[in-house]
């Protein structure tokens, strides 16, 4: 069976201390291949300072 691969992707601004989930101008993806790895990368991102936008 064929399994499809999740791409999981969100976008930052580190001039701007901010990030979102879904493409932004001046905002640079950033990719994972599992929902755990997304989380504990936006839980990083947050703990330094960074809003979601």
């Amino acid at each position: 069976m064929d399994q499809k691969r999740e791409q999981l992707e969100f976008w930052v601004s580190k001039s701007k201390k901010s990030l979102c989930f879904h493409a932004y101008p001046n905002y640079e993806e950033v990719k994972s291949s599992s929902r755990k790895e997304m989380w504990e990368l936006i839980y990083l991102y947050i703990e330094s300072g960074y809003k979601v936008h």
